[in-house]
């Protein structure tokens, strides 16, 4: 029954925002934009969204997986779309909703409010910091007159490619990668979680955080 009382407060808060949009804009100037944008275009457009929302439910998952019981698929996605919704709802964005989603996150992996708090924040910084680069490097060859919008685009497009040659290659030499990991990542986690959360979490909890990243199944 709670989830029914949810996805209708979900469908009922969409919809009100939706209508607000309309309101604002025009229904009419929305109809004569949409039926000027082709059946071609609505595709590419669906299967951007779609696999926008994966690659966010997946990063979840990754950045969760290491705390209590982690999360399952379909608790990734959920998660993924609930940290959309309050993105868009809040005026804050990020700000207001990655302490929301660290309580539900908390809760459902059988954690502490803080390391959630603490493992989803470093998460967005690393993307937020990944789209910032990229950003940069897109703006830095258009204001310098280098590639045509063409290459760069076409980089953008084959990028995903190199995506999951990167990760393939992580997977295939995570052992030799764990030691320079927790050599660098021991120091700073112990600081970081003696000053902020009062007990200082060290090799061991790191390497056992660490395993649990390397095994999906585990």
């Amino acid at each position: 029954m709670r989830r029914i009382v949810r996805f209708g407060v979900g469908v009922f808060l969409g919809g009100a925002a939706f209508a607000g949009y309309l309101a604002v804009v025009g229904v009419d100037d929305v109809g004569r934009r949409l039926v000027a944008v082709t059946p071609a275009v609505v595709v590419l457009v669906f299967c951007l969204v779609v696999a926008e929302g994966l690659a966010d439910g997946v990063g979840v998952w990754a950045s969760v997986r290491p705390l209590g019981d982690g999360l399952t698929a379909v608790e990734s996605v959920q998660f993924a779309l609930a940290g959309d919704f309050f993105d868009s709802l809040s005026p804050a964005g990020p700000v207001s909703s990655e302490p929301i989603m660290a309580r539900f996150i908390a809760v459902t992996t059988d954690t502490t409010y803080s390391d959630a708090l603490a493992v989803r924040g470093v998460a967005k910084y690393v993307k937020s910091g990944t789209q910032l680069l990229v950003s940069s490097a897109v703006g830095v060859v258009f204001l310098f007159g280098g590639p045509s919008p063409q290459f760069v685009l076409g980089t953008l497009g084959v990028s995903p490619v190199g995506v999951v040659a990167a990760g393939a290659v992580v997977v295939r030499f995570r052992r030799w990668l764990s030691k320079p990991i927790l050599v660098v990542a021991t120091p700073v986690v112990s600081v970081v979680s003696s000053r902020l959360f009062g007990a200082t979490h060290d090799r061991d909890t790191v390497a056992a955080a660490l395993l649990r990243g390397w095994r999906p199944g585990a």
